[in-house]
């Protein structure tokens, strides 16, 4: 009980700080420094939602982080694809924007491959029902941090802007 006590308190001086460094200096961050830092309170959300006992914990997070590692690949040529679409969109010729569509859902697909093939490790390292806790988990987290951290309002089951009726 002492251990889930101090394991509490940890994670909530750990997320103080961690939004005090943010209210700072938010201009001159690091763009590394700060995707530590958000690895970091994922790691602390992460542990605390899914009470990991220390057998789940040590097979687990390995399997975690090379999976983060491989889906924080996909997605970040995803955002250069989002970008370079963005800017190019009014000047591109249909068959440049029909190559990087085409990139664009190849690499949705990529990542849809690294969650299902991870899925089935997580289920061999962890029971069902936390690996179901950690999908909701990780959503929480986005909504929670992330967003909160950029500064934009989580989005709502209808859409941002929109009255829930």
């Amino acid at each position: 009980m002492k251990f889930y006590l101090k394991t509490g308190i940890l994670l909530v001086i750990l997320s103080g700080m961690w939004f005090l460094s943010l209210a700072q200096d938010p201009e001159g961050t690091d763009p590394d420094d700060l995707r530590e830092r958000v690895e970091s309170m994922r790691v602390a959300f992460l542990t605390k939602r899914l009470s990991l006992t220390s057998s789940e914990a040590q097979k687990f997070w390995p399997v975690y982080n090379e999976y983060r590692e491989k889906l924080n690949s996909v997605q970040m040529g995803q955002r250069k694809l989002r970008r370079k679409m963005n800017r190019g969109l009014p000047v591109m010729s249909d068959s440049e924007l029909e190559d990087l569509a085409d990139r664009f859902l190849a690499l949705r697909k990529e990542e849809y491959v690294i969650q299902e093939n991870y899925h089935s490790k997580f289920k061999k390292v962890l029971p069902i029902k936390k690996v179901l806790m950690l999908y909701k988990a990780e959503k929480e987290f986005v909504k929670t941090f992330v967003n909160g951290a950029v500064g934009r309002p989580p989005r709502g089951p209808r859409g941002p802007g929109r009255m829930n009726r």
